[in-house]
């Protein structure tokens, strides 16, 4: 059977209110070439009645308790085929599928696009330096090589992600960025950005990188904040 050009991944729990438009923005999108693994974590809710509308859809569908989105992710990762791995979590929206560029990409390990935040603001990857004080590549846009480097480290529940393109800088893999098209949509309600999620991100920082950049990191955000009051 030959390799599926991309495994799309949606991990979900307790989200009855946003999986239907994650799964319907997919299926938009779905071809031949692509599957569709969805990865529950044992929700108690109405979700897994509603992933059951859409089976004819989705390659792959559990439901079982898990330690947290980022285990969720490396089982979705564990039962992938595709080429190519891309994640798109419940309440972010599947806008457009770069096919062209994934069939024709040769060598590179991570193929990174803009997505748009709140549905208004496009934020656009970079990788470079500057991922040293802030995740610079949106997880929703993000498009990974299925070799075997790809895993989540469970140590950071909360930005495991920015871990994750932190080891593809570090580790001088081939990323390429692109300014369009549009991948995604998401929101920022997300545990990523509440207040309890500071000090796992400036720790991950501080020990990842170092001191020098935890303090770049530091006067970077406080100064960001000044400026969101001051002109908000």
């Amino acid at each position: 059977m030959n390799q599926k050009l991309l495994s799309i991944i949606t991990v979900v729990f307790n989200e009855e209110n946003n999986i239907e438009k994650t799964i319907e923005s997919v299926i938009a999108h779905l071809t031949s070439e692509c599957e569709y693994i969805i990865i529950d974590g044992g929700s108690t809710d109405g979700t897994i009645e509603i992933v059951g509308n859409y089976t004819d859809f989705i390659n792959e569908f559990i439901s079982e308790p898990d330690s947290g989105i980022y285990d969720a992710m490396n089982k979705g990762i564990a039962r992938a085929s595709g080429k190519w791995l891309y994640f798109i979590n419940a309440g972010d929206q599947l806008l457009n599928i770069p096919a062209e560029i994934l069939l024709t990409s040769n060598n590179d390990q991570l193929l990174s696009f803009p997505v748009f935040i709140n549905k208004k603001k496009r934020l656009l990857p970079n990788f470079n330096s500057f991922i040293l004080i802030k995740n610079t590549l949106p997880h929703q846009g993000c498009f990974y090589l299925n070799d075997g480097f790809v895993k989540y480290n469970l140590d950071y529940p909360i930005f495991s992600d920015y871990h994750l393109n932190l080891r593809y800088y570090q580790s001088k893999k081939i990323v390429k960025c692109f300014k369009s098209p549009i991948v995604a949509s998401h929101s920022t309600n997300g545990v990523s950005n509440s207040k309890k999620s500071i000090g796992e991100f400036y720790s991950l920082v501080h020990k990842e990188n170092g001191f020098f950049w935890f303090l770049l990191s530091f006067i970077y955000f406080k100064l960001r904040g000044v400026r969101y009051r001051l002109f908000k």
